[in-house]
């Protein structure tokens, strides 16, 4: 008798998983109607990341887009899906998402680790974004989640005047992410003359991104009742001319970090990355990340000597494990460019950095293309074998074992002048 050949579940789940980094949900959908061994691993995957009035275009592949309607069904059908969810985007100031049937479903969500805010203006200007506008019934579908156990991460974008006290309410969250949102410096609104306690947030993650540092700048400036020092890990971007001296204040309410990323549209600030490494919070930085996502106001060789200042200044260089650079420009000139990288070279083969294994360096150059009288003449630009071959030697390091990933994307851009 011949036996059907059958697929180990070890090679079955790395299918599933490699479907669902994908973010292929219609293939996985059609994978877990085959058989009964496909269908749960299948459903975890696709259940796994879920959103609520938020049109299916506008998410990013791997999250199901659900309505009301087909989220009861599915729930009442199989209970069991609910325990699989565990990220979930919400359009809190969508009216069309009736917040007294969605909190029956929503307390099924006992698995929920991440969660996402965001408002309606995110795909629509002409509706509010503010915190307070979300409806009675909705504030309180919000008020439950935020009091999951197993919530982990929170993250709020586009929604503005979110109160202070919300930190209070998630002592069990770790990690905090706030996009294009602003918080109001107030602790109680409605008591202005109650005495505020103080608030011990356990935040280990906090990302600021997109004008959303200046909420964080008011809350430690305004008021003092929220305890970032346990932080470990830090993302922010820098936009303004203040924010770097804002950021080396901030630095000195941390304990230790292990990470810092800091993406800045320019050089032009009183203050410069190697003034923060002096911070004692960054005493023993294991991992940093600097992006330079507009450089139209430095040339890259400008970035690239702000980067090796960061670098000599960082306190304790054996400890410094990755590193990235990301840098933006409009023109990388070959003769200028060269001399940075052989500076970068001698920095980081530098026995000093003996633990530092991974580096990560990727430059976006131009062409400069200038009109004259209908003639196009193009600048002198640096190739990728260029930044190659300057790079590729840290790989040959006598003193490590030394990883470097590199990329290059080149980008065409025509001015005119």
């Amino acid at each position: 008798m011949v036996r059907d050949h059958v697929i180990p579940i070890e090679i079955i789940l790395m299918v599933i998983d490699e479907l669902s980094w994908r973010g292929d949900l219609e293939t996985l959908v059609a994978l877990s109607e085959t058989c009964h061994v496909f269908n749960i691993p299948c459903r975890k995957r696709i259940f796994s990341k879920i959103a609520l009035g938020v049109q299916q275009e506008f998410l990013d592949a791997g999250i199901l887009a659900l309505t009301i309607p087909n989220m009861n069904e599915i729930f009442s059908s199989t209970p069991s899906i609910a325990t699989y969810v565990h990220r979930a985007t919400i359009n809190i100031t969508n009216t069309d998402l009736n917040g007294n049937l969605l909190l029956p479903l929503l307390k099924k969500l006992n698995s929920l680790t991440n969660l996402r805010l965001t408002s309606e203006i995110a795909w629509n200007a002409n509706i509010s974004e503010n915190w307070k506008d979300m409806s009675p019934a909705m504030e309180l579908c919000v008020k439950h989640l935020l009091q999951i156990p197993s919530l982990f991460e929170l993250e709020i974008f586009r929604l503005q005047r979110i109160p202070i006290s919300l930190f209070a309410a998630i002592p069990q969250v770790r990690h905090l992410r706030l996009h294009a949102s602003t918080i109001s410096s107030r602790l109680i609104e409605t008591q202005p003359a109650t005495i505020p306690t103080p608030i011990c947030s356990p935040l280990t993650l906090l990302d600021i991104r997109r004008k959303s540092i200046n909420s964080i700048h008011r809350i430690t400036l305004d008021n003092r009742h929220v305890d970032f020092s346990g932080l470990k890990e830090l993302y922010i971007s820098l936009e303004e001319r203040t924010d770097m001296l804002f950021l080396h204040k901030f630095l000195k309410a941390i304990k230790a970090l292990d990470l810092l990323s800091v993406n800045s549209i320019c050089l032009i600030s009183d203050m410069s990355v190697s003034n923060l490494m002096t911070a004692p919070s960054l005493t023993h930085v294991r991992e940093l990340k600097l992006e330079y996502s507009e450089g139209r106001w430095n040339r890259s060789e400008h970035l690239l000597k702000a980067t090796l200042e960061a670098l000599l200044a960082i306190q304790n260089k054996g400890e410094l494990e990755r590193l990235s650079v990301q840098i933006r420009c409009l023109t990388v000139l070959k003769e200028n460019l060269a001399e940075g990288l052989e500076s970068l070279d001698t920095v980081l083969a530098d026995p000093e950095f003996r633990n530092l294994s991974r580096v990560a360096l990727c430059i976006e150059p131009a062409f400069d293309l200038v009109e004259d009288e209908g003639d196009e003449t193009t600048t002198t630009t640096t190739t990728r074998e260029d930044l190659i071959r300057h790079m590729e030697r840290l790989n040959v390091h006598p003193y490590r074992n030394f990883t470097l990933d590199f990329n290059f994307n080149f980008i065409g851009r025509k001015l005119l002048r």
